[in-house]
């Protein structure tokens, strides 16, 4: 069974360069769907199935996974 979860956020960026902003986004197992805003999420799906994060703001992860060889080989002297 998919794990389906619509979120109402203040606001939203995804900085992507043609998503606007949104008050609204779905994620199925972890994969955003759709963002819109609040009225077309309560349209889409109905009031009980949305969590509401009053006040968020969100915007992509930035995530840093890279290493520095040369720190990394003198650290396993």
């Amino acid at each position: 069974m998919a794990h389906d979860v619509t979120f109402l956020i203040e606001r939203g960026y995804a900085l992507d360069g043609h998503t606007p902003p949104f008050e609204a986004i779905r994620v199925i197992d972890g994969v955003t769907v759709w963002t819109g805003t609040a009225r077309e999420a309560r349209s889409l799906v109905g009031a009980q199935a949305q969590e509401r994060l009053d006040g968020v703001y969100l915007v992509p992860g930035l995530v840093d996974t890279h290493l520095h060889l040369g720190l990394m080989g003198r650290g396993e002297d």
